[in-house]
């Protein structure tokens, strides 16, 4: 762990960045690239936008949804689309990058931790050294409207914005939802636009995104200490299944 801890610190030193101004993605497989999954599986997204928003008004009664919430939704419960989650903890990251099972696992493959410079992000590609803010109504108008114009059609807010020129590059976005789950992992979002092509590949980004890969042979050891500082399942996924899953665990070992 103190090596993790040590390879963070020089990181974010040279990014220069304040706490919670860095970002984290962890990945169980160093083969991955940093690429959504609507362009990893080639799924139409609008498609599967407009099925989920069929049935979701089932599952949540009479609760309004802002746009960006339910495309947050879609992505934290599996339904691919061209957000990549990203977080604003090291340790989430970590947990995430730990997360599989032994037995399935890639021989020859190691996890690794993504560590990115959302505000050089924007920069490069906006021209804009500021995180932006995924709702409706937020932010100045041009923010705004760009901010928009990465949402799925089903999704767009006014007709204004239906079928509208979708950007190429990529947008790093911070959320303000009270998702249990967004908040759980101090969750956060890159968006990407019409290019299909991994992040890693975006020009001008290398000094601002850098990889930490974590040895194989450690992770059972790294999982117990995180363990240990409280990141576990029921945490990082506040639900009842995995709270249970915990308690079965703690009382059957």
């Amino acid at each position: 762990m103190a090596q993790y801890v040590y390879a963070v610190a020089s990181v974010t030193k040279r990014f220069d960045t304040a706490p919670g101004f860095t970002w984290y993605r962890g990945c169980a497989n160093n083969a991955h690239r940093l690429v959504p999954g609507a362009y990893r599986h080639s799924i139409d997204e609008e498609s599967v936008t407009e099925d989920f928003l069929i049935s979701l008004p089932v599952h949540a009664g009479n609760r309004a949804f802002d746009p960006w919430e339910i495309y947050s939704l879609m992505q934290h419960h599996g339904v691919p689309t061209r957000l990549l989650d990203w977080s604003k903890s090291p340790l989430a990251a970590l947990f995430f990058a730990l997360d599989f099972q032994e037995a399935t696992y890639p021989r020859g493959a190691n996890p690794v931790v993504w560590v990115l410079n959302p505000f050089s992000l924007n920069q490069l590609v906006h021209g804009k050294p500021a995180v932006m803010v995924p709702r409706v109504g937020y932010g100045p108008p041009d923010m705004a409207d760009l901010v928009s114009s990465y949402l799925p059609d089903a999704l767009r807010p006014t007709a204004s914005f239906a079928s509208g020129t979708r950007i190429e590059g990529p947008v790093a976005v911070e959320p303000t939802f009270t998702n249990a789950r967004l908040i759980a992992q101090a969750g956060c979002f890159t968006v990407h636009g019409t290019a299909d092509s991994p992040l890693e590949e975006l020009v001008g980004l290398s000094d601002d995104l850098f990889v930490i890969e974590i040895d194989r042979t450690a992770t059972q050891n790294l999982r117990g200490q995180l363990e240990q500082l409280g990141y576990r399942g029921d945490v990082i996924y506040p639900d009842l299944d995995h709270l249970a899953k915990r308690i079965v665990s703690d009382y059957s070992a």
